[in-house]
């Protein structure tokens, strides 16, 4: 069996990204296993952290709305899967979770990137 490992984070690679997954798990006979990020913001000059605490609320609801809708859709799909949510940056968030992966299913480069997209993580 190959582990899989799937960046999952609301943004406009997110559909490509899971098509790919859920592809090579069915051809492989494998196992995806779905990484969530909730991606940490930083806003220059917030110094008492207030304006970045309502942005991590906002991200927060937006990514677990996000996973109501894609786990949704696993149950429906022919994949043994696991879900995995992570607050951080999504480079070390991959980078730790990858030890038991075969694979891991990321992003390609973007034109412009999002602006709260996995920016370390797009490569050429």
């Amino acid at each position: 069996m190959k582990n899989i490992l799937l960046l999952i984070h609301d943004d406009e690679g997110q559909e490509a990204r899971l098509q790919a997954a859920l592809d090579l798990t069915r051809a492989l006979n494998g196992h995806l296993s779905c990484i969530d990020v909730t991606m940490v913001p930083s806003i220059a000059g917030d110094y008492d952290g207030i304006g970045s605490a309502m942005l991590l609320g906002d991200e927060r609801d937006r990514e677990a709305a996000n996973k109501a809708s894609l786990e949704a859709r696993l149950v429906s799909e022919d994949v043994v899967w696991s879900w995995s949510d992570v607050t951080g940056f999504a480079a070390e968030a991959v980078i730790e979770a990858a030890a038991l992966a075969d694979l891991i299913i990321l992003n390609r480069k973007l034109d412009l990137p999002p602006p709260s997209g996995p920016i370390g993580l797009l490569v050429d």
